[in-house]
C-alpha cells in the first residue's frame, strides 16, 4: 500500500469515527481497527491521536469537548457564537485543510468530507457532505 492511499485511509477512518461517536473516541486503535492499517504503520506516520484529529476540529466554530455541563461551558458557547459556521463551512474548511496539508496527493484521489450538526431545538440534524478529486479542490482554491 502506497503512502498516500495509507494516511488517506487513517484520515478518513479519524473522520468517520469522529461523525459517529465523537472526537473523544478516537485512537489509534480504533482508527486502526476501522481503516485496515496496522497500529505501527499509524504510530509512524503520527505522534499521536490529537495529530489526526487537529485538522479537522480546527475548522469547527469554536474548540470541541466532551463534556459541557461545566463552569467553562458559557465560554465554549460564547466562543461558538462569535464564530458560527454552519455545517457546509464545516466541510469546506476540512476540504482547505486537507488539502493545504497534503499538497503531493495526486489529482485523481477522490476525498469526501461529511459533517453533521446534531440539533436540540429543530426536528431535523444539519447535514452537509462533499466528494471531490483533489485536483477539483486545487482548482477551486485557485479561483
Amino acid at each position: 500500500m502506497d503512502g498516500i492511499r495509507t494516511d488517506s485511509k487513517i484520515m478518513h477512518a479519524t473522520l468517520e469515527i469522529i461523525i459517529a461517536q465523537g472526537i473523544g473516541a478516537v485512537n489509534i486503535e480504533s482508527v486502526a481497527r476501522r481503516s485496515g492499517v496496522a497500529k505501527t504503520t499509524i504510530y509512524r506516520r503520527y505522534a499521536n491521536t490529537d495529530d489526526l484529529i487537529d485538522l479537522v476540529e480546527d475548522s469547527f466554530s469554536s474548540p470541541t469537548f466532551e463534556l459541557l455541563k461545566r463552569d467553562d461551558e458559557g465560554a465554549v458557547v460564547l466562543n461558538a457564537h462569535k464564530n458560527p459556521k454552519f455545517v457546509e463551512d464545516v466541510v469546506r474548511g476540512v476540504l482547505k485543510r486537507v488539502t493545504a496539508r497534503y499538497p503531493s496527493i495526486p489529482d485523481d484521489v477522490e476525498i469526501v468530507a461529511r459533517s453533521e450538526s446534531q440539533e436540540s431545538i429543530h426536528k431535523h440534524n444539519a447535514f452537509a457532505e462533499r466528494t471531490a478529486t483533489f485536483g477539483e479542490l486545487r482548482e477551486e482554491l485557485l479561483q
